[in-house]
């Protein structure tokens, strides 16, 4: 965790020295020499740092060596936050600095008491790393001692050729895969079973290779590893598939082998195989026409591998054994490991325990295999068994952790961090990945220098969380429309094995790890199910705290906590609350004093207001309120131009501005103009202190959701100009008690070609014509829009509509009838949910062509349903 460390200070202090413009000759050229010296020196230990992992370098030398690199990492970021921001707002105010990106001449001014205390602190880090240096040299701590021998007795590869006694859970997987694989028409040739650790991919690869292999001309079955020679791999599969001359295997492999399996019916299974790179340097061994019949079954924790050598279609993804399948293993391995009979039970008296450390194990046949060899060694004793429950996960040292701890070093350093956060959410938690990637732009954990052309920060953490889920390390459990993830989360074993590294390293810190000792050196905080009382009891203990997350959606937080928090940790970037908020919070004007503050999220019945002094956050990027009760803010929010994401709760208010001492009443006298250009997201409701032109400035906009929409409102989108090119989700929701008309008879977003998913509410009586609606439309959802059966024939006619949502009150009609091809030409998924009126439901076969999943709730009075959309339902019944 020291290379993500330097890797934070490395990028900080290239940014400060991209923007710091200093003549030779200067009084200020020292300022330059320090950040160079800190950007060169961090450089340099990075390096010495990736040389030891990668040489695996072991011993308590080495170790402490590493907390005393990543000890000073955090000092120095601690530095440059607090000394640059304090040197750059002495020269705002007085006048010479007009921006961040200012030339240094304007920057600072000589003789500065500030200044002098940058530099007292960086004399002393230079020090530091003196000592650091002169100990490693002392004391011989270099990359090369204490080294792990990489050609070390692996207990995988014996394992391969082991008989396993207890294969529990896998039988419809081995069914699958084995008609795949014997089928000689079959366009499966390359099996993937992907997934990750721990699940059993090696268990069930073996069982299936070895009930076939027989089937075929000749096979074999290798181990390939993380760190492979994969010369050694083709001369051992020639050996096994019977290459005889020994001149073959070894001076003419490639060739020899080559031609050798391309007269054969083979099946080679490859086991644990890392990249794609290893494939590259030994496929060149391999037909891959597969003429004859040959077939390859592979291993892997990475989908992305799986789908480089095979293809999509070869992927099998195995999942978590289910609670009974693990109630089985866990008992046959508990209580007769040996013989291969059903009659084993736990006793009555350790079935509670029992069921507590299955639920640890989460489905994965390691987690239990590993988990009952220790059991076997103590009494079975309630006392025993809950002594190892107690302990799990905790053990530095077990197999279990060892073996995850492969795909973690595995990972870029850029990624580490990313996978370790998701420690801070709680076990099963379902976590929004927008929520997620907005956490880590909060946190630096993306870098804005590796986007490109239009790419944002926001698309590098999406392309992030892929990489994670490729890997199989975290879980998918709901996608959008369009095939991103909506939502994900991690394993609860891995979520285990996240908070041992992260606190070990001191990434994050819990309440149940936290004491006046290591809290000195806090960077994050997360609480589950108690309150933040403990931590705020703290505040002066923890003077570096980064990132502050609460998850406690029914505890009570008394207004005095996050009043302390809002006062006082400076250092914050981060924070993060679900609760309930025990009364009004007035949240005092210190809060502008949060510099460095990127993210604020809150959540729960919240009724806060916001100083003025919010808007002195020129770092926050995101505010995300939209589940609060009410929050009261000033209407210069409108002016916070580095905001990137703004959602409100359907309560909130805007501070009256007070000019000369009065409150304005008129809006047409408001002395502002809203400018967010960087503004991506944006969900409120509309206030009369909202001008509907200022939808023209927020030109980056990609979502947008405005409830009681105003005609005027309306009138700008529809204009022959976009609001913003980028635009690719809107939702609008209006009520005619507030409209002289149906807004929607100036409807006309034609003009929005990037306009993907449209979400329309309130009554309209006719939609709009299909030509008024975008050219691109992909998902469709209607509430409360009462439309009758005329417009019904016009949305049929909506080109690339592939979901169609019709939700309360969407529809007046009494049927709907499909008859050609023309009606829903690309229609994959409809949803009729509380239809009162609708009766009939009809199409013929070759209307919705490409329909394949329907679902119908709500609608008491449907009768008449065709057999085709019948079979269509999951159960062919309506809810």
């Amino acid at each position: 965790m020291a290379d993500i460390a330097l890797s934070a200070v490395i990028t900080m202090a290239v940014e400060i020295a991209a923007n710091l413009v200093i003549s030779e000759g200067s009084g200020l050229y020292w300022l330059q020499e320090h950040i160079n010296w800190i950007e060169r020196e961090m450089k340099r230990i990075q390096s010495y740092l990736e040389d030891a992992d990668a040489k695996e370098v072991r011993g308590r030398g080495v170790a402490n060596l590493i907390n005393d690199i990543k000890d000073l990492a955090h000092d120095v970021e601690d530095v440059l936050d607090k000394f640059l921001p304090q040197m750059a707002s002495r020269k705002r105010k007085t006048g010479l600095l007009s921006c961040a990106r200012t030339s240094t001449c304007t920057l600072l001014t000589c003789n500065c008491y500030v200044e002098r205390k940058f530099a007292m602190e960086i004399e002393k880090i230079r020090q530091r790393v003196a000592d650091i240096d002169r100990s490693r040299t002392t004391y011989g701590i270099t990359s090369d001692g204490d080294r792990a021998e990489k050609d070390a007795w692996d207990s995988r590869r014996p394992f391969l050729h082991a008989d396993e006694q207890h294969i529990i859970g896998f039988d419809k997987d081995i069914q699958k895969l084995e008609a795949k694989l014997l089928n000689v028409e079959s366009k499966y040739d390359v099996i993937s079973i992907v997934g990750m650790p721990g699940l059993g991919k090696t268990t069930l690869a073996k069982k299936v290779f070895k009930s076939i292999k027989h089937r075929f001309e000749c096979s074999a079955m290798v181990y390939v590893s993380q760190e492979p020679n994969p010369r050694e791999i083709m001369k051992d599969i020639a050996r096994q598939v019977g290459l005889d001359q020994k001149e073959k295997r070894e001076e003419y492999l490639e060739t020899s082998l080559y031609e050798f399996l391309e007269e054969k019916r083979y099946i080679i299974m490859l086991d644990d195989i890392w990249d794609n790179e290893t494939w590259d340097a030994m496929k060149i061994c391999i037909p891959i026409k597969f003429a004859n019949g040959g077939r390859i079954l592979l291993t892997s924790r990475n989908s992305g591998v799986g789908r480089y050598i095979g293809g999509e279609s070869s992927l099998h993804e195995l999942v978590p054994l289910n609670p009974n399948d693990s109630w089985k293993l866990f008992s046959k391995m508990v209580m007769d490991p040996v013989r291969n009979t059903d009659e084993v039970c736990v006793p009555p008296e350790l079935n509670d325990v029992s069921r507590q450390i299955i639920e640890r194990c989460g489905g994965l046949p390691l987690a239990i295999v590993l988990t009952t060899s220790l059991l076997l060694s103590r009494e079975k004793t309630e006392h025993a068994w809950k002594g190892v429950l107690g302990n799990m996960g905790q053990g530095e040292g077990d197999k279990l952790t060892k073996i995850l701890d492969l795909s973690y070093k595995d990972l870029p350093i850029r990624l580490k961090p990313c996978f370790l956060y998701f420690g801070l959410f709680p076990e099963s938690h379902e976590i929004s990945v927008f929520q997620l990637v907005n956490l880590w732009v909060a946190e630096k954990l993306i870098s804005a220098s590796e986007t490109s052309g239009d790419r944002t920060v926001e698309d590098m953490g999406e392309d992030y969380l892929n990489n994670l889920v490729s890997r199989n390390l975290i879980q998918v459990v709901s996608r959008r429309f369009d095939g991103r993830i909506r939502s994900c989360r991690i394993h609860d074993v891995l979520h285990n094995f996240c908070i041992s590294i992260a606190v070990g390293s001191n990434f994050f810190n819990t309440l149940s790890n936290i004491s006046s000792h290591s809290s000195m050196r806090v960077r994050r905080f997360t609480t589950h199910l108690s309150s933040i009382t403990k931590l705020t009891s703290l505040k002066h203990q923890t003077p570096k705290l980064r990132g502050l997350l609460c998850f406690n959606k029914e505890g009570i937080l008394g207004v005095e906590q996050p009043r302390k928090i809002f006062k006082e940790f400076i250092f914050l970037r981060v924070l993060s609350i679900e609760c309930r908020l025990g009364q009004y919070l007035s949240v005092p004007n210190e809060i502008g004093n949060f510099i460095h503050f990127s993210y604020l999220g809150l959540s729960g019945n919240w009724h806060a207001k916001f100083p003025a002094t919010i808007c002195n956050l020129k770092n926050l990027l995101t505010l995300d309120a939209g589940k609060c009760m009410l929050l009261s803010l000033p209407t210069s929010i409108w002016q916070m131009k580095q905001l990137r994401h703004l959602i409100l709760p359907a309560t909130v208010v805007f501070h009256t501005p007070i000019v000369g001492g009065c409150k304005i009443k008129n809006r047409d006298m408001l002395p502002i103009e809203a400018s967010l250009p960087d503004l991506q997201t944006l969900f409120l409701v509309c206030d009369d202190r909202l001008r509907a032109n200022w939808l023209y400035n927020f030109v980056s906009l990609r979502k947008l959701g405005i409830s009681y929409s105003t005609e005027q409102i309306i009138e700008v989108l529809s204009a022959s100009t976009p609001i913003s090119d980028k635009l690719e989700n809107m939702r609008l929701v209006w009520s005619l008690l507030y409209l002289q008309e149906c807004p929607m008879t100036k409807f006309d977003f034609s003009h929005y070609q990037n306009l993907y998913k449209l979400h329309l509410e309130g009554s309209m009586g006719k939609l709009p014509n299909p030509d008024t609606f975008p050219p691109n439309l992909t998902k469709l959802t209607l509430r409360m829009t009462a439309f009758d059966e005329e417009s019904m024939e016009a949305m049929k006619k909506l080109p690339k509509l592939r979901i169609l949502k019709m939700q309360e009150g969407s529809y007046k009609g009494k049927s709907i009838v499909c008859f050609g091809v023309q009606d829903f030409p690309q229609l994959e998924v409809l949803q009729i949910r509380g239809e009162p009126h609708l009766e009939e439901l009809v199409t013929e076969e070759s209307a919705m062509p490409k329909l394949r999943k329907l679902t119908i709730s709500s609608c008491k009075n449907l009768s008449t349903l065709s057999e085709r959309l019948r079979n269509i339902m999951d159960d062919g019944k309506i809810v």
